[in-house]
């Protein structure tokens, strides 16, 4: 995905055409901007933080990306894990 930055994929739904997984961002890691075009991904922070743009988010933390929305630049300070759902 990008330098300190690794996922697991847990489950790809055929009928859904959605897809579930971990992502691991070790300490200080960043993943580029970047365009949500084919559907809404689903985020829940399980450890560490995650800065998307200005919004912090920690443990327990759910964020939605929108079809047709951007992120910002994403990082992290101390390392994360995520569980992220997207379209296939």
């Amino acid at each position: 995905m990008a330098p300190g930055v690794t996922y697991t994929v847990l489950f790809d739904d055929p009928i859904t055409k959605r897809r579930s997984m971990l992502i691991r961002a070790l300490p200080g890691a960043t993943f580029g901007s970047h365009a949500h075009n084919q559907g809404h991904e689903e985020c829940i922070v399980l450890e560490g933080d995650l800065f998307i743009g200005d919004l912090r988010l920690g443990p327990g933390d759910y964020h939605v990306a929108m079809m047709g929305t951007s992120h910002p630049q994403l990082k992290t300070v101390s390392g994360c894990l995520c569980f992220q759902t997207e379209p296939l």
